[in-house]
């Protein structure tokens, strides 16, 4: 793979956030985007500090990352 590939991800993430009345799952979709060397592990921490910076809170409960085609 050359030096200056950017590798990128399209991701599916299911949150799961209890309240006092019960719990719902909401899935979040998009792209994370990183250097030679990112990989789904990656991709996931991305996203989980997305999530969070975006005011989302509860348990990631599924994640799944697919490398899109260069």
């Amino acid at each position: 793979m050359p030096e200056n590939t950017t590798v990128t991800y399209e991701w599916r993430a299911t949150v799961m956030t209890v309240n006092g009345v019960g719990s719902r799952e909401t899935t979040y979709a998009g792209k994370a985007t990183g250097g030679p060397g990112y990989n789904t592990e990656d991709a996931r921490q991305a996203v989980s500090a997305w999530l969070c910076d975006s005011g989302v809170h509860g348990v990631l409960s599924h994640f799944t990352a697919t490398r899109t085609a260069l």
